[in-house]
């Protein structure tokens, strides 16, 4: 980076320097042009008026040095005098750019090569009274040689400027660059840079906060998977070992198989929700959205959990719009992650609770409320009740059964839908939960 910094700031000065001075050099060559078109015109003056005066005019002039070359031609075009060439040798010149400007407008001028010199000059013609042309011409080879003159000043000051350029832009890649060097990527925020920098650090900083985050969500979430995982493997160990040795009693196996049997059934469960939840992280799942009336999945899942609903004595209460409500999504995500939220305002209710749930239609968009009269999450516990094996204490006490992995699936599912899910509760008040698809 510093390289190219230094690299570009040369090129970029050594550049200007050459441009400056190209400039230059077509300001003095213009400068000096005008002079010499002023000049021009000042002898013009001069010639016209000694022309007035004096009929032998140019006979005397003809024998003085002169710095223009004068030129008398007839409306014709027939060349009556020249001081520099043979007047005889010279063909008419009434089709003369500068002659036909001075016969139409009274004054005419022209920069080109002289067929006569070879040269290259600027003509400046006057009409006079008595009809005739008044051509002064001056070569402006003499402007290009003060413009080639300057030339080895030019190269001196741009070999001098270069130098300077040199060590100029070398310290200011470096202190242009030092700040960033400095940065400390991991605490961004830390130490003097500019300005300008500042929502680039903010976000490197977040994403170094974001990366801690998830990286401790992953240490977590090992080792809650090893306990959840451990939890079950042990009993199945531990009674098929008693099994095996022929330890247990004979009325006592077929209630330990069936204790091995009911926490293979945990693991498996287990082991299907942490591979759901990984094709959900990658949008893995594969089946297709498809039109499902929202009311005929309430019902649904209400007929599937009446019987657990019965068994921990919760009421169970659903309210849905008479018409149908249509919605794309993938049908058995949208059931799952409806069945979790029920079953869990179930499980965490109090014995005689309610939990109602409530669909409302509203301008083409559906707002599903499942509330219960349970005994509530507490607020430390709202933010992290979607995290994957995250159990409040309750939970945790092992009162009440469960692998923390059913809202984690919800919290998901419903993001692969673009639906928004809202908690509100108390402790020993009641959950809310408020879905928007």
């Amino acid at each position: 980076m510093k390289t190219k910094i230094f690299r570009n700031l040369l090129l970029l000065t050594i550049s200007g320097m050459i441009i400056t001075l190209l400039f230059c050099g077509v300001l003095i060559y213009r400068s000096n042009t005008s002079q010499m078109e002023k000049d021009l015109r000042q002898d013009m003056i001069y010639v016209e008026q000694g022309y007035a005066n004096d009929k032998d005019f140019f006979k005397k002039i003809s024998q003085t040095q002169q710095d223009s070359r004068i030129t008398l031609i007839a409306p014709t075009g027939a060349v009556l005098f020249d001081n520099r060439v043979d007047i005889y040798a010279l063909d008419e010149h009434l089709h003369r750019e500068e002659v036909q400007a001075a016969l139409q407008h009274g004054i005419g001028g022209a920069n080109r090569t002289s067929s006569t010199t070879g040269k290259q000059n600027f003509y400046y013609a006057k009409k006079l009274s008595d009809g005739n042309i008044l051509r002064l011409a001056m070569g402006t080879d003499s402007v290009m040689q003060v413009v080639v003159s300057l030339v080895p000043f030019f190269i001196i000051a741009l070999i001098i400027g270069s130098i300077i350029a040199y060590f100029v832009a070398k310290k200011l890649a470096n202190d242009l660059v030092e700040p960033l060097e400095k940065i400390n990527l991991d605490h961004p925020l830390t130490g003097d840079s500019y300005d300008e920098l500042a929502p680039f650090l903010s976000r490197i900083d977040k994403q170094n906060k974001e990366l801690l985050a998830i990286s401790n969500m992953r240490r977590e979430f090992t080792a809650n998977v090893s306990h959840e995982l451990k939890t079950p493997l042990q009993s199945i160990s531990g009674y098929a070992e008693i099994i095996e040795e022929g330890i247990a009693k004979e009325e006592d196996i077929p209630r330990f198989v069936k204790k091995i049997s009911g926490e293979s059934k945990r693991l498996i469960y287990m082991v299907d929700n942490i591979i759901k939840l990984s094709k959900l992280d990658e949008r893995g799942i594969k089946d297709e959205y498809k039109a499902m009336d929202l009311r005929e999945v309430l019902v649904q899942v209400k007929n599937e959990l009446m019987e657990f609903a019965q068994k921990k004595q919760v009421i169970l209460e659903l309210n849905c719009p008479q018409e149908v409500c249509i919605y794309q999504g993938i049908p058995m995500l949208i059931e799952e992650c409806i069945y979790n939220l029920v079953e869990n305002a179930i499980k965490y209710n109090k014995e005689n609770g309610v939990v109602k749930i409530d669909l409302v239609a509203a301008k083409g968009s559906y707002v599903l409320e499942i509330k219960d009269s349970g005994i509530g999450i507490a607020a430390e516990d709202l933010e992290r009740i979607f995290e994957r094996f995250y159990r409040s204490e309750k939970s945790h006490s092992g009162v009440i059964e469960g692998s923390g992995l059913g809202l984690a699936i919800v919290k998901h599912g419903l993001e692969l839908h673009d639906a928004k899910i809202i908690v509100n509760s108390k402790l020993n008040e009641g959950t809310l939960f408020k879905i928007e698809f």
